[in-house]
């Protein structure tokens, strides 16, 4: 093949990509800009449903979906034994107004087969958490000289290397400096991480009335503190 022939089919394929991706923007986001905020909108909601209602694997909370949890992997293979308390009771706080407070339902399981609905389920401590990209591990602590239950907790540092993360998929909607609106479609997925820095590639679809639609690509190194969350 010619090296003119080969540029003329690479000229006719980067034409016939960007004639596809003019339909479909002309299709998602058309020039109206009435239509295009209602389609961000729709959109933007379709993924809000989309993101309360997928289900997510066991073990894992979102909202005011309380699940059992398991032990930390640190402790998971040791025994349980039995503890004498020096008291005859433990300290448990009211647990109607507890549940009602929490958001708790009498259906919630408890790890056991049981649920909270039975009397032998007490809520004896509480925690609530700031959010962490290292996690957490916590322990429950009784006193066994006054029966009081403590939750302690240790924030994880993040590790030296991991795959994966973060997946974003974003609609936007503002104004050019050409004039009119613009919309844009955005997906960003975190590759691989080394402690605080982020390894990650972002696709960008944009397009408005006085901008033809236009597809970008890229590959970032981003810097995430871990107090950056706080």
């Amino acid at each position: 093949m010619e090296p003119n022939d080969l540029s003329n089919k690479i000229d006719q394929a980067a034409a016939q990509t960007q004639r596809i991706m003019t339909r479909i923007m002309t299709r998602i986001m058309p020039a109206s800009g009435q239509r295009l905020r209602l389609y961000c909108l729709l959109i933007i909601l379709g993924a809000v449903l989309l993101y309360l209602f997928w289900p997510r694997p066991s073990g894992r909370t979102t909202g005011q979906t309380w699940q059992p949890t398991a032990q930390a992997p640190a402790i998971a293979q040791l025994p349980m034994i039995d503890v004498p308390l020096q008291t005859k009771t433990i300290k448990a706080m009211p647990k109607r107004q507890a549940m009602k407070a929490l958001d708790m339902s009498e259906d919630t399981p408890t790890g056991d087969g049981d649920t909270m609905a039975s009397e032998t389920k007490q809520i004896a401590a509480t925690a609530d958490l700031r959010p962490s990209r290292g996690g957490y591990t916590q322990a429950a602590v009784i006193d066994t000289s006054t029966g009081q239950t403590q939750i302690v907790t240790n924030e994880k540092p993040l590790p030296w290397f991991r795959l994966g993360g973060v997946t974003e998929l974003g609609v936007g909607l503002g104004i050019s400096t050409r004039g009119g609106e613009i919309g844009a479609i955005r997906v960003r997925q975190d590759i691989a991480n080394i402690k605080e820095i982020t390894l990650l590639a972002e696709g960008q679809i944009l397009a408005g009335a006085a901008i033809p639609p236009e597809a970008t690509g890229m590959v970032w190194a981003v810097a995430r503190p871990q107090w950056f969350n706080y």
